[in-house]
């Protein structure tokens, strides 16, 4: 039986809806998270077998429970999807990830004969999975950031109103209690990784990708024009402050222009805060659910609306219309970094490697890391 008193309404629902199936179909998540096996143990009352199963499987569970895009990639397997009945499977993650979180359940380290030593750069997706599964395979795992807190983009980049950040100090102790070790507001030398080796058996380079993409089109040099991801990082320090009634562009149709665009509301809610687009609606890249929450809180939209240049006046499209507003986020995308190495003994993973992904799949990235290094017996 359900335990209906711990979870919501939304949760409980959702998990009635699953059949149980016997061969189940409901594969599509990058990181192969058993979400039948996970249910069916919530059926049973066994929550904290569900919650571990899950952290084993991908330790940013709770994360991805809020903030993944199931819609595009699990939701659409479950069999009964296609009758409009199909399992939402990012509330009882949610719910059931936080309630694991919150216990005081403890991994055991396995016995390993020949343990190495994995240095991990970057405290984001890739890093704090991958030294999840290191540790616990029975290696030595130390992760080094040079921001204050674990979390990467995910921390410093998402919203607070989509993403609680408390979740990745319970993340943190979660691996610290199976002996990964963490190095904050520590800069790796990335010029001369290949030094790590001297003390590491093994470097992976897990940094994600911090510089903002440029349009490259007049005007962007403007003081009152900001790459995104700085936008953001800052933000996350310190809610700028707009005037009611200020007008803030966003320029994209992904996540993070909708992340910037809460943002500016969530600082300001009588500011104006619009995301500029140049296709139709039907294309914006945003997850369904982000979109809703942007039109709730008062975020405005202009579609079909290619930025020519910025002037004075602010947004000037292809068609000669412009849109007058007091500053510009430009949130296009981010530039991967440049790293010079070809030794077999350093790896990279993650945005830095591959650009922008989502947080899940960085987590099947970190799996598929892991495998590969366990393979590798060297």
């Amino acid at each position: 039986m359900i335990k209906a008193m711990e979870f919501s309404e939304t949760a409980t629902n959702e998990i009635q809806k699953c059949l149980g199936c016997l061969k189940p179909f409901c594969d599509g998540c990058p990181a192969k998270t058993h979400i039948r096996d996970a249910i069916k143990l919530i059926k049973e009352g066994r929550e904290l077998e569900a919650g571990a199963m899950l952290f084993r499987n991908n330790p940013l569970s709770a994360v991805c429970g809020a903030v993944c895009p199931a819609y595009k990639f699990c939701n659409p397997t479950c069999i009964r999807f296609n009758r409009g009945m199909g399992v939402d499977f990012n509330a009882i993650e949610n719910e059931v990830s936080k309630k694991f979180l919150d216990s005081d359940f403890k991994f055991e380290r396995e016995v390993n004969a020949n343990p190495k030593r994995f240095l991990i750069i970057g405290a984001g997706a890739v890093g704090l999975s991958l030294s999840f599964y290191l540790s616990v395979a029975g290696h030595s795992a130390t992760v080094i950031d040079n921001n204050e807190k674990v979390g990467g983009m995910m921390r410093y980049g998402i919203p607070d109103c989509r993403l609680d950040k408390t979740l990745f100090d319970k993340i943190q102790a979660k691996l610290e209690s199976v002996g990964v070790k963490f190095e904050m507001k520590t800069t790796a030398d990335l010029v001369n990784i290949e030094k790590y080796l001297d003390k590491f058996d093994k470097v992976i380079v897990s940094t994600g990708a911090w510089e903002s993409k440029k349009l490259g089109i007049s005007g962007e040099e403007r003081d009152n024009v900001f790459g995104a991801i700085e936008f953001l990082a800052a933000a996350h320090n310190a809610l700028p402050k707009f005037a009611d009634g200020e007008v803030v562009a966003v320029i994209g149709g992904g996540d993070t222009a909708i992340d910037c665009a809460l943002t500016v509301k969530v600082a300001n809610p009588k500011s104006r805060a619009i995301i500029v687009y140049y296709k139709d609606a039907n294309s914006l890249k945003c997850a369904p659910r982000e979109r809703q929450m942007a039109k709730t809180m008062g975020v405005e939209f202009k579609f079909d609306s290619s930025t020519k240049k910025i002037d004075e006046r602010g947004l000037v499209f292809e068609n000669g219309e412009t849109l007058n507003c007091d500053k510009i986020v430009v949130a296009i995308g981010q530039n991967k970094p440049q790293f010079k190495t070809e030794n077999p003994n350093i790896f990279f993973a993650g945005d830095c490697k591959n650009g922008t992904q989502t947080i899940v799949e960085c987590v099947a990235q970190a799996q598929e890391i892991f495998n590969l290094l366990s393979d590798n017996k060297n």
